[in-house]
């Protein structure tokens, strides 16, 4: 809450009155006091599939080994999330029929690569590069990737705590209520496109913002 007044510009006249647990918090400026909740949103999906990808990798760094015992170094891919597929068929499809593909694909393509840097990439890899230094590892590249938020993870979360609205008004007897939606799944290697992003619909929140947790960018939904 605290980053969230800072970030928002806020604590110049907003400060923390009460922790608590339905609203989460009660702030006051010099006039009021608003009850606070907040209500954390991710992306799922794509969450699950990078999270498979690193497993990926991990498998795929230890057939490497075993194919080219004397390579050592960091190979560096670039995937971006979401538009992993090979033959019409996702890394989730994929994983289900057989865990072992993925990492085949990537480590036929490398030893391939090794050989003739001009090879044909798999559709999903959208780059390949490599350093001599340090044990053999195949990562996820550190280029951002950036992808659009699926408005309607902010839709159903607004619309949950509307729901318990009047049970925080009557908990704290106040007459106003912020939501503040915390995105999560952000990080140095992936991040979401939050321009243009609105509620279309009227809340019954007094105020709603969203707050993208790793960058700690704030906008006001309402």
């Amino acid at each position: 809450m605290a980053r969230f007044l800072h970030k928002s510009k806020l604590a110049e006249t907003y400060a923390i009155e009460t922790v608590c647990e339905s609203p989460d918090f009660i702030i006051k400026n010099a006039d009021q006091s608003i009850a606070v909740e907040l209500r954390e949103i991710l992306d799922e999906p794509i969450q699950r599939e990078t999270n498979d990808l690193r497993k990926a990798l991990l498998r795929a760094t230890s057939l490497l080994h075993e194919r080219m015992p004397t390579l050592t170094g960091l190979v560096n891919l670039e995937i971006p999330p979401g538009v992993l597929t090979h033959q019409g068929k996702s890394l989730q499809e994929l994983n289900r029929t057989n865990k072992e593909t993925v990492p085949e694909i990537i480590v036929t393509f490398i030893e391939q690569w090794f050989h003739n840097p001009t090879t044909e990439r798999p559709a999903f890899i959208q780059h390949i590069s490599y350093s001599r230094e340090g044990n053999l590892s195949i990562e996820l590249s550190e280029a951002y990737i950036v992808r659009d938020l699926n408005i309607n993870k902010i839709k159903e979360a607004v619309t949950i705590k509307e729901t318990k609205l009047a049970g925080y008004l009557a908990a704290t007897e106040l007459q106003k209520c912020w939501l503040i939606l915390v995105l999560k799944g952000a990080g140095e290697a992936a991040g979401y496109r939050l321009d243009n992003i609105q509620l279309t619909e009227g809340s019954t929140f007094d105020r709603v913002y969203l707050l993208e947790a790793f960058g700690g960018i704030v906008l006001q939904l309402k």
